[in-house]
């Protein structure tokens, strides 16, 4: 939610997007397990039919399913029949930037197959993730060739002043983080090309609203590189689960 309800606000507006809920009865207490965020899409070339699209604004690197871990399975048949039940008013569903672990265990493609449902690859790619358990150790061994591009780039830096490398996080508020970042992407290119969030007044208000929200809740960290205590660089990283 702390995503998704601003990018609906500020990044979304008009757009007919609806979410679908499912939630377990406990001895007469419901708790929610599952949401599945869709936006319903006219016929287009591509798909010459109405169909669903998975929610994804401009700034979403995932998207898919939100699932409780503890009934993953429960969760994804009700919304796998749910989208049984409406085939015939839309006719299939998009996912892009979906996680293979989402659509593609052995349990879910037996999920899909009870439903009848069927998912088709279109292009698979690997994508980076930064683990918070170890943020000072490498998940690999770097080969020679890039060890040494990183022994020369730290000699550049530390050559042309005090350098640090700091990683911010908690609850504490990163006001001064996220105005950082702002600065620095519409110091470059993005500012060049109207592309930077600075250049969008909607795309500010949605980046406000949705690093505030995940800071109070310590699902934000910030890694920044300084020199002569000035930030020369900046990364914003959204915690994942817990």
């Amino acid at each position: 939610p702390y995503f998704a309800l601003p990018a609906l606000k500020y990044l979304m507006p008009g757009q007919n997007c609806f979410g679908l809920f499912v939630e377990r009865q406990t001895g007469g207490i419901s708790n929610l397990i599952g949401v599945a965020l869709f936006e319903a899409r006219k016929p287009i070339r591509s798909f010459p039919l109405p169909h669903l699209r998975a929610f994804e604004s401009i700034h979403s690197y995932l998207c898919g399913f939100v699932l409780d871990k503890e009934h993953t399975a429960d969760a994804r048949r009700m919304i796998f029949e749910w989208l049984k039940t409406n085939r015939h008013r839309w006719h299939g569903v998009y996912i892009n930037n979906a996680a293979q672990e989402d659509l593609f265990t052995e349990e879910s493609q037996q999920i899909a197959l009870e439903t009848g449902l069927k998912w088709t690859t279109y292009s698979t790619w690997q994508r980076a993730i930064l683990s918070t358990k170890n943020l000072n150790s490498p998940l690999h061994t770097p080969s020679r060739h890039a060890l040494k591009d990183y022994q020369r780039h730290m000699r550049n830096l530390q050559s042309a002043g005090r350098f640090e490398w700091v990683v911010l996080s908690g609850k504490r508020p990163l006001d001064k983080s996220i105005h950082e970042l702002i600065r620095l992407e519409n110091m470059g290119w993005k500012r060049e090309q109207g592309t930077s969030i600075a250049s969008n007044p909607n795309h500010l208000r949605f980046f406000h609203e949705m690093t505030t929200a995940f800071n109070q809740v310590g699902r934000l960290f910030f890694t920044e590189v300084h020199l002569n205590d000035i930030c020369i660089a900046s990364t914003i990283n959204l915690i994942s689960g817990p």
